[in-house]
């Protein structure tokens, strides 16, 4: 039996892991998909998420529930050829220009999984509202990556769309360096028929895939804990117990913990 003070060094890479993620999330909202702003507003009906229904799990560790909310006045026309005016409760509409289309930033921790996104509006006349969740680039690299898209059918009245998405967020890579993520609204008419609240971003944490080689000689790619190590290694969290070792069989101490949890957690406190 293990003393008390020391732990396994493969299971203490599990539990850093998850007290990593549940540090992370702490002041995560604790509504879920097709909930939120728009439950007090008149005739809504809120829609059920295809992502299956949420449990009462709490919003920690690599479990799903997390969110970010952008609200209409986070958004921004895409020129100056637009004019728009507020709607209570939170509504935004166009009332006029030759510009239809409004933006906002979206920024995720890098990695995580977007697993959908909520449009709450309003549809009462005839038009259409657009939104769209985009990959986009570098003015000097043409083009732009849709990763969501839905528009209105119909006239629901006030009412939210759910989007299932499924995919890393990844601002950054090799080829685009200057890759983000935006959401896109098109608002088609110049009047109140169409308005714009916002939209919601479901997301989850995710451990990184394992690479195709070790760091380590005595972790080999079958160990069943090697991505786990790995995700330390390469976050600098543990550089392992020798220049190429890391000796997953060997304990870990007090002092050894007190180091891997306030790099992992970036720790700094004024004395």
């Amino acid at each position: 039996m293990l003393s008390q003070n020391k732990i396994n060094s493969k299971l203490f890479v599990m539990i850093l892991i998850m007290v990593v993620s549940s540090f992370v999330l702490v002041n995560a909202e604790t509504i879920q998909p097709g909930t939120g702003p728009l439950s007090n507003d008149p005739g809504v009906s809120q829609p059920s998420p295809s992502m299956g229904t949420p449990g009462s799990a709490p919003n920690y560790g690599l479990a799903l529930g997390n969110n970010m909310w952008i609200s209409a006045a986070s958004f921004a026309p895409l020129d100056s050829n637009m004019t728009w005016s507020y709607s209570y409760p939170g509504y935004i509409y166009r009332t006029g220009g030759t510009n239809i289309m409004m933006w906002a930033s979206v920024n995720l921790p890098r990695g995580v999984i977007i697993n959908g996104m909520d449009t709450y509006y309003y549809d009462g006349g005839s038009s259409l509202i657009e939104v769209s969740l985009l990959r986009e680039y570098d003015t000097t690299i043409p083009g732009e990556n849709v990763v969501a898209y839905f528009d209105s059918v119909g006239t629901p009245g006030y009412t939210s769309t759910y989007l299932t998405i499924g995919q890393t967020f990844e601002p950054w890579d090799s080829t685009y360096y200057n890759a983000f993520y935006a959401v896109l609204v098109k608002l088609y008419p110049a009047d109140n028929t169409i308005r714009f609240k916002g939209v919601r971003i479901w997301y989850s944490l995710q451990s990184s895939p394992a690479p195709s080689s070790a760091t380590f000689s005595d972790v080999s790619t079958s160990n069943p804990f090697f991505s786990y190590i790995e995700a330390l290694a390469s976050s600098g969290i543990t550089t392992g117990c020798t220049a190429s070792q890391f000796c997953p069989n060997n304990p870990v101490t007090r002092a050894q913990m007190a180091k891997f949890l306030s790099t992992a957690l970036g720790l700094y406190w004024p004395y």
